[in-house]
């Protein structure tokens, strides 16, 4: 079950890198002259709703794992059948679900705040 979480930790780390990596590439000069723009506040304007897009896209992913992993913590906390390491295990899932979940809510209003003051 550790693999598992690791491997979709991981898979988010890189989505998120990939995704941040891209932005600056989206608000590029050259794709402001494609697109015909040609006042610098409708660039920002549209450099600030990409960044909002990305950032709810990666909420509901956030949201969609931590709700995964809670069930499959609650899961494995029933069929523990009393073992405590077990037990323990799941505890872990869970609570490690719930504040990553946190987290990821502090990040969003913390990019949120950033962007109003742009």
């Amino acid at each position: 079950m550790r693999r598992i979480f690791l491997y979709i930790a991981s898979t988010i780390v890189m989505i998120m890198t990939v995704v941040l990596v891209s932005v600056p590439c989206l608000a590029s000069p050259a794709s402001e002259v494609l697109n015909g723009a040609s006042n610098v506040a409708e660039s920002k304007a549209s450099i600030n709703d990409t960044i909002t897009n990305v950032v709810n896209i990666l909420m509901f992913l956030v949201g969609a794992v931590s709700v995964i992993m809670i069930i499959i913590g609650g899961i494995q906390y029933v069929s523990s059948n009393g073992d405590p390491s077990k037990a323990q295990l799941a505890k872990n899932i869970i609570l490690y679900s719930i504040i990553g979940l946190g987290v990821a809510f502090f990040a969003y209003a913390i990019v949120s705040f950033v962007l109003s003051k742009i």
